[in-house]
């Protein structure tokens, strides 16, 4: 072989080594740089599954809490409840953003709208429990049910086919994330053999060359080789996406890269002159310099581990650290080469998933929920603790478990409920299986289990293979079902008993529910009447303009109005009766009316005694007319004798006489008066009595004018203030205002003189006066019995009079819209109030 053969080929294996060398560092610089974009999709992509969990963990939370308030109607469940929807809609908000961009934007929208559905579902459920009476919330409850499941179903199954198409894009990003630096390692070796292997062959071509020339020349190309290597070692090392440092063997930093500067915040002037030692954090630095330890002991001569520098700003930063010694050819190590990789962000993620496996771990001991995982194909199962506690075992006492053991402590009779349901499962009609079951307990009595649980993995062939679910115990829910049912049976029976017609109309008037009373009454079936618009209904066929007032009634009462009013209406075989009928609105919590309650009772009775007592009235009007004009006539011809013996004899009388005369005179003008006053109070309530304004002072004094004897005899004191003019009845204001002053005046201690104050005062609607009197005052056990029709206190012999006057003021103050009351307490005297409404 000539020499300059053997020249020209170790040239061109060095120049091929050059080339690989470079070739080598672009393929494995272009790899590391997708690492960076590939990891912070993994991240992105974790916070998304984050964000959905924690969704569904909210809507856990909130379903737990509305059953709570369903169950207990305790405040703070509700209010918890509001919380976490204000929380789940807030996550919804940032899961929209955080999918902006996403492929998966369109499927994530549709399970957004899922979680907004269930949550308007749940408050009308709420609203439900909270303000209708507990048949109708269970009932509407009940309404509900289905669309209740569909819209939980809907969610599952969405929210499953996210996660599993979340899960499968982390797996692919992970796999290529692997596969880069896999073939970063594969390239790197490869590459630095082969340029081994070709340097090798070039130096020992080059040795081959017969001159001493041939030998400087190649000296000298192989070193231009050399510092050629150097300057792409160089390029490489200050370049790399990575941190890189060489350190000394004390830990001083000799040479530092741009990526470390950056990452660390100084620049490469601060960093040489500090150790690795001043910049790690305590908490690491042992473990570090153990590491550091054995490799100068030749120990080992590489390590690598995850550990915290200090940023310049004092932030902490985690890193991924690989260290290496370069030894001499003598085997001493020279100096430490250092690569650093930034991995805050990847730890960041760690923390969050362990926390959120804590958070998962917190709800199911919060919840109390038993866990299962089954192998269908194997029979495997694994349980928790909580699993066997709901039915008062151990684990332990259970061994070994499988799945047998749960189809031994299951109720034979709900063994074929629950086959059927996961045969469903199995064959993918639903997505998940949901079963209420009986479990024995250790003490021998049956504990009531919610059962829910998923497939989570097939086999090849489609066969379901592992299943997870969740044991929830609800032995006192459903015992607050069955009392619900139960309550519920009793308030029907009341319902269609009771001697009242009742129904249910919607604000359309469509009939929703008739009691079997009033299908009685008229010889009809429920299903004759229900789904119909009311006055389309049997009992209103009378006429055309029953049906009409019936609709008119049925639109006022949608408008929040309490309508009442007799009518007649269609008995059993067309017979017509009369019934007093009521149309209540029913309102929510909003004060919105969204169902009318109607009422009805035959009054056929009644009516015929108004009648007659109608005509009674008439015949005693017009006797008492009668009679009236009998006594008035007598009571004029003595009024006008009398006046006629003064004004033509009175020279003959003497003083005494005269008296006498007046008091005559006085006594039948009284008489009359009287007799005009009886006649009035017969007509009290009546609408032939007209209200007009009345001066409260006049009446007092004719009051005090009519009774002056009695007044002057007993030495009573009687005083007013503040009384303001009012509409009323004035014979029956008269009486009022009579009887209470006589009261005070009749009921007092022997050899008392009776003070009585009068007062008045104006409210917002009415009129508010006070009797007070300083007499023996009223037991506080007998302040309403006093109001009622001859209700007597005390013994005729003590005390005069039928029982009948506060009766009759009670009567006079109902005519006039107001209530009458008093505040007494025995032997301190009585004050009676009473209003008058400024609405009459």
């Amino acid at each position: 072989m000539k020499p300059g053969f053997v020249f020209h080929k170790g040239y061109l294996l060095l120049v091929g080594s050059i080339i690989l060398i470079a070739l080598g560092a672009n393929i494995y610089f272009k790899n590391r740089q997708n690492q960076p974009a590939i990891s912070r999709q993994l991240v992105a992509n974790e916070q998304k599954s984050r964000a959905l969990l924690e969704l569904d963990m909210l809507q856990l939370k909130a379903l737990r809490d509305k059953r709570g308030f369903q169950i207990n109607q305790a405040d703070y469940m509700l209010s918890s409840y509001q919380e976490i929807k204000k929380e789940s809609f807030t996550l919804i908000g940032q899961i929209e953003d955080q999918f902006q961009e996403d492929t998966l934007l369109g499927r994530v929208n549709e399970l957004l709208q899922v979680t907004k559905k269930r949550f308007e579902d749940w408050d009308q459920q709420l609203n439900a429990i909270a303000n209708l009476s507990p048949e109708a919330a269970q009932k509407k409850l009940a309404e509900n049910y289905q669309a209740n499941k569909h819209l939980a179903e809907q969610w599952e199954a969405q929210f499953g086919t996210i996660q599993t198409m979340l899960t499968d894009r982390n797996k692919e990003l992970s796999k290529r994330f692997e596969e880069l630096i896999s073939e970063n390692n594969r390239s790197f070796i490869l590459l630095l053999l082969l340029a081994v292997g070709l340097l090798s062959l070039s130096f020992f071509a080059i040795r081959k060359q017969d001159s001493l020339q041939q030998e400087h020349e190649a000296t000298l190309k192989i070193n231009k080789a050399v510092r050629a290597s150097q300057q792409e070692f160089s390029s490489a090392f200050e370049y790399a996406s990575i941190g890189m440092a060489l350190v000394s063997l004390d830990g001083k930093f000799t040479r530092v890269n741009s990526s470390l500067c950056k990452l660390l915040g100084y620049t490469a002037e601060e960093l040489k002159g500090m150790t690795f030692q001043e910049i790690t954090h305590p908490d690491d630095l042992d473990t570090d310099l153990e590491y550091v330890k054995q490799m100068l002991s030749g120990e080992i001569d590489s390590y690598s581990m995850e550990k915290r520098y200090f940023h310049k700003d004092g932030s902490i930063i985690w890193i991924n650290l690989s260290g290496s010694k370069v030894k001499d050819a003598e085997g001493k190590p020279l100096y430490f080469i250092a690569q650093i990789e930034n991995i805050t962000e990847w730890k960041k993620v760690q923390t969050e998933l362990v926390q959120q496996k804590d958070r998962i771990s917190n709800i199911l001991e919060g919840t109390h929920a038993g866990t299962w995982e089954w192998n269908v194909k194997t029979g495997e199962t694994r349980f928790n603790e909580v699993w066997a506690e709901l039915i008062g075992y151990t684990l332990e006492e259970l061994q070994p478990i499988n799945i047998d053991t749960w189809s031994k402590y299951v109720h034979p009779d709900d063994l074929a409920e629950s086959d059927r349901r996961l045969k469903a499962c199995f064959n993918r009609e639903v997505d998940f299986y949901e079963c209420e079951g009986r479990m024995k307990h250790k003490d021998g009595h049956y504990v009531w289990v919610l059962d829910r649980g998923k497939v989570m993995s097939w086999t090849a062939d489609g066969k379901p293979l592992w299943m997870s679910g969740t044991h929830l115990d609800i032995s006192q829910s459903k015992q607050l079902e069955l009392q619900l049912a139960e309550n519920e049976a009793k308030i029907r029976g009341i319902f269609n008993s009771t001697f009242q017609f009742i129904g249910f109309l919607k604000l359309d008037g469509e009939l929703m529910e008739a009691n079997q009373t009033a299908l009685d009454f008229a010889g009809i079936t429920v299903n004759d009447v229900k789904g119909k618009k009311f006055w389309d209904c049997y009992w209103w066929q009378k006429d055309e303009q029953t049906k009409i007032d019936l609709q008119h009634a049925i639109t006022r009462a949608a408008a929040g109005e309490t309508v009442v009013y007799e009518v007649e209406v269609l008995g059993l075989n067309k017979q017509i009766s009369t019934i007093l009928f009521s149309l209540k609105p029913l309102f929510d919590a909003s004060g919105k009316v969204v169902a009318i309650i109607p009422e009805g009772r035959p009054i056929d009775e009644i009516v015929q005694a108004r009648h007659l007592l109608e005509q009674k009235n008439e015949e005693l009007e017009q006797f008492a007319s009668i009679a009236a004009h009998d006594l008035k006539e007598p009571l004029r011809m003595v009024g006008n004798f009398m006046s006629l013996l003064k004004a033509k004899h009175s020279s003959q009388l003497d003083s005494t006489a005269l008296k006498y005369v007046d008091f005559a005179i006085n006594g039948s003008q009284r008489m009359s008066q009287l007799i005009n006053d009886l006649l009035d109070y017969a007509k009290v309530g009546s609408e032939q009595v007209p209200f007009d304004s009345i001066d409260p002072e006049p009446m007092l004094l004719d009051i005090l004018s009519l009774n002056d004897s009695l007044i002057t005899e007993k030495g009573v004191k009687i005083s007013w203030s503040n009384l303001p003019n009012f509409r009323g009845q004035q014979t029956a204001i008269k009486l009022l205002f009579q009887n209470l002053i006589m009261n005070g005046i009749k009921y007092q201690e022997p050899d008392n003189a009776p003070v009585i104050h009068i007062t008045g005062k104006e409210l917002a609607d009415c009129w508010l006066f006070s009797v007070e009197d300083n007499g023996i005052g009223i037991p506080a056990q007998y302040h309403e019995k006093i109001f009622q029709v001859f209700s007597r206190l005390h013994s005729k012999d003590k005390y005069g009079g039928t029982g009948m006057g506060l009766a009759t003021c009670k009567k006079i103050v109902t005519i006039h819209g107001g209530r009458i009351w008093v505040e007494s307490k025995e032997g301190e005297g009585s004050c009676f109030h009473f209003t008058i409404s400024k609405s009459v």
